[in-house]
C-alpha cells in the first residue's frame, strides 16, 4: 500500500454500512471518496486493519481487496488534524468534560473479552461496535414497553 499526501483534503461523512453495520461519521482522505453519477462511495478498509492509522496515513486504497459504501460528505478540510478540532463532531469524547472512551478501563476490558472470542478483530472496529451499541441502548428499552 502507499501513501499519497500531495493536495489531499479530508472529508467527514457518513459512511452508510450494509445492514448489518450502522453508520458512521469519520474522517476520510479525499482520495477515498469516490463521486459516481452525484452518489459518493467510500472506500473502506478491511476489518482486520487499523483504521485510523490508515486515514492518518492517507494510504491509497486497494480497489480490488476494500470495500466500498455510499457516503454523505459533511465538510470538507485540509488536514486531518483541522477536521478533528474544527467539526462539531465529538470523535473521541475529548469535549464537554467526557473522556475517550477508547480510554475507560470498561473498553480495555471489553476488548480483551471480545478479542478472545474474535482473534481477528480489531480494536477499532470493536470500538465502533460498542459505542453503536451503548448509543443505541436507550432506544432498545423505549421499544422494550
Amino acid at each position: 500500500m502507499s501513501n499519497a499526501k500531495e493536495n489531499v483534503l479530508f472529508y467527514i461523512c457518513k459512511i452508510l454500512f450494509d445492514k448489518k453495520n450502522a453508520p458512521i461519521v469519520a474522517i476520510v482522505p479525499n482520495i477515498w471518496v469516490q463521486n459516481c453519477s452525484n452518489m459518493y462511495f467510500c472506500f473502506w478498509l478491511p476489518q482486520k486493519f487499523q483504521v485510523t492509522k490508515m486515514i492518518k496515513s492517507v494510504v491509497l486504497p486497494d480497489e480490488e481487496t476494500w470495500f466500498q459504501y455510499p457516503c454523505e460528505i459533511f465538510k470538507t478540510f485540509g488536514t486531518y488534524e483541522e477536521a478533528r478540532s474544527k467539526s462539531n463532531y465529538n470523535f473521541e469524547g475529548r469535549n464537554s468534560g467526557k473522556h475517550a472512551f477508547k480510554d475507560l478501563i470498561m473498553f480495555s476490558i471489553l476488548l480483551d473479552v471480545t478479542m478472545m472470542k474474535h482473534p481477528t478483530g480489531s480494536e477499532d472496529v470493536i470500538g465502533c461496535r460498542v459505542k453503536n451499541w451503548l448509543r443505541l441502548a436507550p432506544t432498545r428499552d423505549k421499544y422494550k414497553k
